[in-house]
């Protein structure tokens, strides 16, 4: 299977949910991502559904899909490589509980969980930050004096 360039795919978030590549902090659930059946792109850039912001990722990391077997993990070519239980690998079949290494990140494969256990127990909201911080200001002359808005 080549993967080719995953944008396509990433563009369309997953309808299926059996299958979730999560982290685990302090014994508790901190990141959770659906895999979808087709593809799920893993990677740096912002058009893969799970975008990991180490620099020791790749932009196209690695891809997890479904076969008629079961549920694959496929590195795309990435410089720093993909862990399957400690073990590197260019391609995996993975399996419920499968410990999953990308960059620093540590994921756990599962399938099958309860609808309700998808989505970590905090949310962080910038939204009120990013609010105040595109709030118009009025404009300044050359020797810094506010201008009154018209």
């Amino acid at each position: 299977m080549v993967l080719g360039n995953p944008r396509r795919v990433a563009q369309n978030p997953p309808t299926t949910m059996s299958a979730r590549l999560a982290s685990y902090k302090d014994g508790k659930q901190d990141l959770a991502f659906p895999v979808a059946d087709a593809l799920t792109a893993i990677g740096r850039a912002p058009d893969n559904l799970v975008q990991l912001t180490d620099p020791d990722v790749s932009k196209y990391h690695a891809a997890v899909f479904r076969k008629a077997d079961g549920w694959h993990l496929k590195d795309a070519g990435s410089k720093n490589g993909v862990l399957v239980n400690g073990q590197r690998v260019r391609e995996a079949m993975i399996k419920h509980g499968d410990e999953i290494i990308i960059g620093l990140t540590e994921f756990v494969f599962e399938v099958d969980v309860k609808t309700g256990e998808w989505v970590p127990d905090h949310v962080i909201d910038f939204s009120t930050r990013i609010a105040r911080a595109t709030e118009v200001q009025p404009p300044t002359s050359a020797a810094g004096n506010k201008k009154k808005p018209s």
